[in-house]
């Protein structure tokens, strides 16, 4: 099996290099510009590769930005001050949940008031993970 490859592999190197040793020749067209192609006609003239002309293009400079100044640091800095904010009142607030979960208090003999107060505490744990979650510190 390997040796099967290895003769596959060197035929299509022998045929790709005989593909690309392929004369270019220069033909002139019946509005006066040149057309290049691979296949010679009586008006054609073979193309020397080393007679081409490349240019390299000047890229235009871009402008220099000093990301390590002190503004975009301090500027992270205060970004990641506000996320441990945002953390610690997520935290916060599933603490006041969990808590809240366990308790029953005296004015919630009926079910339906204690299931509000639990409500209003898991939603707060949401609206807490989406402003970790969104980046909104």
């Amino acid at each position: 099996m390997n040796s099967i490859k290895t003769i596959l592999f060197l035929s299509l190197s022998l045929l790709s290099g005989s593909i690309f040793a392929e004369t270019i020749y220069n033909c002139p067209t019946a509005n006066g510009s040149h057309e290049y192609t691979a296949t010679s006609r009586s008006d054609c003239t073979p193309v020397e590769m080393s007679s081409i002309n490349t240019y390299q293009s000047n890229t235009p400079s871009s402008p220099s930005y000093d990301y390590s100044s002190s503004n975009s640091s301090s500027q992270a800095q205060q970004n990641d001050a506000r996320r441990q904010q945002a953390l610690a009142e997520l935290r916060e607030a599933e603490k006041r949940l969990e808590e809240g979960k366990n308790v029953r208090l005296g004015g919630e003999r009926n079910y339906a008031k204690y299931q509000e107060r639990i409500q209003k505490l898991e939603d707060d744990v949401q609206k807490a993970r989406q402003k970790v979650e969104r980046r909104q510190y």
